[in-house]
């Protein structure tokens, strides 16, 4: 069983690969509400049955669960049902969508260190790359991290293209830099606050 919105990234990532006209694969968590994709944007890329498994180390790495591959290119590879996303047995045909209220804003509090470093991230961000800045949950640190958006490729195998676009990397290996998924939340990509985080200064 896997998560609608689980469904719904692979769609996206069909359209990354041109519907398996380029290489990718597409990982899950086993119970289904965790995936993560890699792919090439060329169709002429690095050979291999790496994809999986890097999908698969980089899902595993980034909910710290176990993964399986779900598809390679556009080829799935286990028996699965999409989980309902509204109550079985009820007839939402004619219902109005449902309004729900935004999600509430965490607050997380730094020191006049971090908020500095925050500061400087935000005034020296170069043209050229996408750029991305994770924090602590616990407001201790930030780290950055940025990619090349076109021409050569530099910046370490964090940036590597077939992984993904240059922000989905930068802001992956932000993440990383700053201790994982299960200890930081993106705060920044580029200038532009990537979630519902709200730094209060100590």
């Amino acid at each position: 069983m896997i998560s609608a919105e689980v469904w719904n990234v692979y769609q996206a990532y069909l359209l990354k690969i041109d519907n398996g006209d380029k290489p990718g694969a597409y990982a899950i968590t086993t119970d289904g509400y965790g995936a993560f994709y890699v792919w090439c944007e060329e169709t002429r890329c690095v050979a291999g049955a790496t994809y999986g498994q890097d999908a698969v180390n980089y899902c595993e790495r980034e909910y710290d669960t176990d993964c399986v591959v779900f598809a390679v290119r556009d080829d799935i590879r286990v028996e699965y049902e999409i989980a309902a996303a509204s109550p079985s047995g009820s007839d939402t045909t004619n219902a109005a969508p449902a309004l729900s209220a935004p999600p509430p804003v965490t607050k997380i509090a730094v020191s006049a260190t971090v908020k500095a470093e925050i500061d400087s991230y935000l005034a020296n961000q170069g043209a050229g790359r996408a750029w991305a800045l994770a924090i602590a949950n616990d407001g201790s640190d930030v780290a950055f991290a940025s990619c090349p958006t076109s021409g050569g490729w530099s910046g370490g195998r964090a940036c590597e293209p077939i992984k993904g676009s240059p922000q989905e990397l930068a802001s992956r290996e932000a993440v990383m830099r700053c201790g994982g998924a299960a200890a930081c939340v993106l705060l920044y990509e580029g200038a532009q606050v990537a979630g519902n985080v709200e730094v209060v200064t100590q």
